[in-house]
């Protein structure tokens, strides 16, 4: 799909404020892309470049009959949001089924303070608790983890913490993008 649902703060994106099921591709388009690649090149591993590919179950569904009615074993990257993989775990038993085995995470804090002014404000040690336990289960899976210094609120302790608890986990994320706030419209 193209578009975000959510509207961080700190976020100049020009496709925000999409409606929840809007803007999806056809599952039936969808599926033919995939299926012509795999005949024509033999290609099984994708990136689907949806702005949250995990915004709505009914998107992981989408991905997952196509995989079951063509029986290609298709993998994927996306981009997604830890917090409503916690928040929804039929949506992390869905993971297999679908193929998806790389993902791209926008944590953006560890510090709640910094996390709740620009309208990320997921418990920062129930995201990291649940970030080890997804590693847990799925070990194989890339899991691309990235990071903004600078929003309000943060600190040079908070900032040491982020960054100590990747070095105290160092199997958690396969790739850690630290990356200072960019404000393009100050």
């Amino acid at each position: 799909s193209r578009g975000c649902i959510f509207h961080c703060h700190f976020c100049s994106f020009a496709h925000l404020g999409k409606k929840p099921g809007t803007y999806i591709r056809p599952k039936e388009c969808i599926k033919k892309d995939i299926v012509d690649r795999y005949q024509k090149y033999n290609t099984t591993k994708f990136l689907f470049v949806d702005d949250t590919f995990n915004d709505s179950i009914e998107k992981m569904q989408i991905i997952k009959d196509i995989r079951d009615e063509t029986g290609i074993p298709f993998e994927f990257w996306s981009y997604a949001r830890l917090d409503l993989l916690r928040a929804k775990p039929e949506m992390v038993d869905m993971i297999d089924q679908i193929g998806w085995t790389s993902f791209s995470f926008g944590v953006e804090t560890f510090n709640k303070s910094s996390g709740s002014s620009v309208g990320k404000g997921a418990n920062p040690e129930k995201l990291q608790e649940f970030l080890i336990n997804l590693r847990k289960r799925f070990p194989e899976h890339l899991f691309h983890v990235n990071i903004i210094l600078g929003l309000p609120e943060d600190t040079e302790e908070s900032i040491r913490a982020t960054a100590q608890w990747f070095i105290e986990n160092p199997t958690v994320a396969s790739s850690v993008r630290i990356r200072e706030l960019d404000i393009h419209n100050p």
